[in-house]
């Protein structure tokens, strides 16, 4: 499901136009012989922002996602309710168009992203 990726997609989007605002506001501190401190904070800022960014992209370009299944156990409108095999419990919000695909005893695949854990799939488990 491309839906979850690119909702990343749209973080490291973000990610990047925040490092450009932050490095602008750098570049015109310098410009400006502002203080010392302020010239730190911006740089903090942008290296924040540029570590987020490249973890961003690991995540989106490593094709070996975490995979934990688990069972629908509740449907509610747009969220459902997973129990994992360790017998945690996660409540997910589901895309619209990905709604009427889960029913409820269902035996799913969750696929996270390593670093920070983010969801990136969820795919109907394959029967054997």
């Amino acid at each position: 499901m491309k839906l979850y990726e690119r909702s990343i997609g749209f973080q490291l989007v973000m990610c990047g136009l925040m490092a450009l605002c932050a490095l602008g506001q750098l570049i015109s501190n310098v410009a400006q012989h502002s203080p010392i401190g302020l010239i730190i904070f911006f740089v903090i800022i942008f290296a924040v922002f540029l570590v987020c960014g490249a973890v961003l992209t690991q995540d989106l370009t490593r094709k070996d996602p975490h995979i934990l299944s688990g069972e629908v156990i509740f449907v509610e409108e747009y969220r459902i309710h997973i129990r994992q095999e360790n017998g945690k419990l996660k409540k997910i919000r589901v895309k619209k168009v990905e709604y009427p695909n889960f029913h409820l005893g269902q035996q799913v695949n969750l696929h996270w992203t390593r670093s920070w854990s983010m969801l990136l799939a969820i795919t109907a488990k394959e029967e054997p």
